[in-house]
């Protein structure tokens, strides 16, 4: 066997089997659920959790922050289906800290679904040229037979390099998109390389199949119409490809920005929306693209695009759909 790193695989395997039984040993609850463990059957992993618990499963591998910065090489994985307060946990439920020494590292996925189709909007999206973004939500042309797909300009245009036609994956590449089975192809972009002062990172892609995204939004449902303007202290939320389901306070509604969008390009943006989460961040890396509602009405108010420390950015959704000449479906 070829050795992939400072140890082989069969060691390395070994190993996560090992830290996942110290783990499971904190979590089990019956004896039946020990003999099985002490047995070696696969399904022990998942016989000290409800079928319908928090816990989704164990893995080992990298310990990252902030859902990209390596923070420990190696760590025990625990997928929750949400990330709760420790004050909302009792003990029993409390993921330790470490095991035996070996860091834990506590993941939201919500839950896991199997990749299929129709899909829901909220999810994983882009072009094949970058890592992935988010599909905020689907439009329409009035008396047009034909869906949009509506996320941000880098997300399905590669910053102005994409040409149009050019194939929409979902997921996206960095989340296993299949270049085989597209699901969209690029119509339409608002330029971000004119040199002038914008409003919008926006762009849409028209389904393939029309029938392959229904038109609400993981977790959050159905949207309301019509869309609204933003106002200050306003609650709203969203679903991300990273973050999925937060919950945010508009603080800023006629925000002038400055966006990198790598180190060769940057844009200023005008009459912004500003954003930030209640008891976490509201957004991250991968959570462009989101359509962002009112979080009583569900109306929409934005579309996500940029990210600072603490504070996102939202294009007024409005501008979008005029640009766009477009309504959400």
């Amino acid at each position: 066997m070829v050795s992939n790193g400072p140890y082989a695989f069969d060691e390395q395997l070994s190993e996560a089997r090992y830290y996942k039984s110290e783990l499971l040993r904190h979590f089990a609850t019956s004896a039946s659920a020990a003999v099985a463990r002490e047995r070696g059957r696969a399904e022990s992993v998942f016989s000290c959790f409800p079928k319908h618990g928090n816990i989704v499963g164990l893995g080992f591998g990298a310990k990252l922050a902030d859902g990209y910065r390596l923070a420990a090489e190696r760590a025990v994985r625990v997928y929750v289906r949400t990330k709760f307060p420790k004050s909302a946990l009792s003990r029993y439920q409390m993921i330790p800290s470490t095991v035996d020494g070996m860091d834990t590292d506590v993941i939201a996925v919500g839950n896991i679904l199997a990749s299929q189709r129709p899909t829901r909007c909220g999810v994983s999206v882009g072009h094949g040229n970058i890592t992935a973004g988010t599909l905020g939500c689907l439009v329409r042309r009035p008396g047009d037979n034909a869906k949009y797909i509506l996320s941000n300009n880098h997300v399905l245009a590669d910053c102005d390099a994409a040409s149009i036609g050019a194939e929409i994956l979902e997921p996206g590449r960095m989340d296993g998109g299949d270049p085989n089975d597209p699901i969209g192809k690029l119509a339409e972009f608002a330029p971000l390389t004119t040199g002038g002062v914008l409003e919008i990172d926006a762009a849409i892609a028209e389904l393939i199949d029309v029938n392959s995204v229904l038109p609400e939004i993981m977790e959050i449902g159905p949207i309301n119409q019509p869309p609204i303007g933003p106002e200050i202290y306003q609650s709203v939320r969203k679903h991300g490809r990273t973050t999925l389901h937060t919950v945010g306070i508009v603080t800023g509604i006629d925000e002038d920005v400055r966006v990198s969008f790598n180190p060769w390009l940057s844009a200023d943006f005008a009459s912004q929306i500003s954003v930030e989460g209640f008891r976490g961040p509201f957004s991250a890396s991968g959570d462009s693209g989101s359509l962002v509602v009112d979080a009583v009405t569900k109306h929409p108010v934005g579309l996500h695009f940029a990210d600072g420390l603490g504070i996102s950015f939202a294009n007024r959704i409005e501008r979008v759909l005029d640009h766009f000449q477009v309504e959400i479906v």
